[in-house]
């Protein structure tokens, strides 16, 4: 997400400079799943790990989250990359079977994996299986190094995070990813557009108004997907974090002495909701496709442009009352002003929503209800996340 601040910057390096001083290798990655390692869950190797994620990855989804390990003496420590904090101790010895599964297929997602079970021999007590996607050193590379601490043997030192470079390096591109399957359907251009100057008499300027017409409403497609995809990923995040929190609850109610137990610590960074920020830009992002879905809604069909507003609603609903912890800005949606509907969403809104959505809708505020066109003559408040705009929104308001 565009507004996630950390402490340490998201190509890896601290900007306090602190692991370039510390001697223990660092590795940033990515936490992907936890399981408990036991016959009645199916999974007691690596390999039934693996393909328990990618089943997850097609049913619920995966939320990824960023941390550090650093394989410090005879500890493997889990680090919470925003604050800092140690937040697991894995003894050395408790470590069992690493093993890495990579892949050369730029299709995959999950191409540089991490995985060690740490064992738990305590009476009624299960170990754990922990996934992680590594990102700037060959999980197979981190495995050797874990087979190394557990004997005791000096560790080479390539996992250091290095010092940061004089400027930061220019944020990546946004890669193409595609919506789940039930809108995985958009189909930006009719196929009479398709066919642009096929047809007799059509001239060569006709061609080049169709080819133009048919590259925007592509852009406009590739947009919407994101928002949906990110949208999708967002309530993902809200479910397993809502998940973390039962599972660490559950573990204090039953756990006899108020010792901790490995992988609580995990289960807290995990637990923790979004911050606000990261509101914003969903809230941005169901505007967005708001807009676009009105744009779009002559070249879209199966499902249709009024299909998806109601699809958009679900999660919509689900997030606004997320928004609601006293954490966060009170009635956090009619905060984000951009970007403002234009008169084309404000009208297909109208034409679709149901009762209960209409509901919603109108609870989310004026910057929600009140169309661009119109907005213009309206004192403009000030207003904190006005200027808040990720990159998919900032080429809408440069119109």
């Amino acid at each position: 997400m565009p507004y996630h601040r950390n402490s340490v910057h998201s190509n890896g390096y601290s900007p306090d400079g602190q692991q370039g001083r510390d001697e223990s290798p660092t590795y940033v990655m990515e936490h992907l799943a936890t399981f408990t390692v036991s016959k009645e869950t199916g999974i007691v190797y690596p390999a039934d790990g693996m393909r328990r994620l990618l089943q997850l990855e097609k049913t619920n989804g995966i939320w990824s989250q960023k941390m550090q390990l650093r394989l410090d003496k005879n500890l493997v420590l889990i680090i919470d990359n925003e604050t800092g904090d140690i937040m697991e101790k894995f003894p050395a010895a408790l470590i069992q079977e690493p093993t890495a599964f990579s892949s050369t297929d730029p299709m995959e997602i999950y191409d540089n994996i991490l995985v060690f079970i740490v064992g738990d021999d305590r009476p009624n007590s299960h170990s754990e299986m922990h996934i992680f996607q590594c990102q700037k050193t060959s999980a197979q590379e981190i495995v050797e190094d874990l087979k190394q601490l557990r004997l005791g043997k000096p560790l080479n030192h390539r996992g250091h995070i290095p010092p940061p470079p004089p400027s930061p390096p220019p944020e990546p591109p946004l890669n193409g990813v595609n919506v789940r399957e039930q809108v995985s359907v958009f189909n930006a251009v009719s196929q009479s557009e398709r066919r642009g100057g096929s047809d007799a008499g059509v001239g060569n300027h006709d061609d080049e108004s169709s080819s133009t017409s048919s590259e925007k409403y592509g852009r406009d497609v590739t947009t919407l997907n994101h928002c949906f995809d990110d949208i999708e990923k967002f309530i993902a995040r809200l479910q397993h974090s809502a998940a973390a929190s039962r599972e660490l609850e559950r573990r204090k109610m039953n756990r006899k002495s108020k010792k901790k137990d490995m992988g609580d610590g995990l289960l807290t960074m995990r637990a923790k909701p979004p911050p606000e920020l990261e509101f914003v830009d969903i809230f941005q992002k169901f505007k967005l496709s708001f807009i676009l879905l009105a744009k779009l809604k002559h070249h879209i069909h199966d499902p249709n442009a009024p299909e998806l507003v109601h699809f958009l609603f679900t999660p919509l609903a689900l997030i606004v009352d997320a928004s609601h912890d006293t954490k966060y800005a009170q009635n956090l949606p009619a905060k984000v002003i951009a970007p403002l509907l234009t008169q084309e969403a404000i009208n297909l809104l109208m034409n679709c929503v149901t009762s209960k959505e209409t509901e919603l809708w109108h609870s989310l505020g004026d910057a929600w209800l009140i169309p661009k066109e119109q907005w213009k003559g309206k004192s403009l408040r000030i207003d904190l996340y006005s200027w808040m705009v990720g990159p998919l929104i900032m080429p809408l308001l440069m119109k």
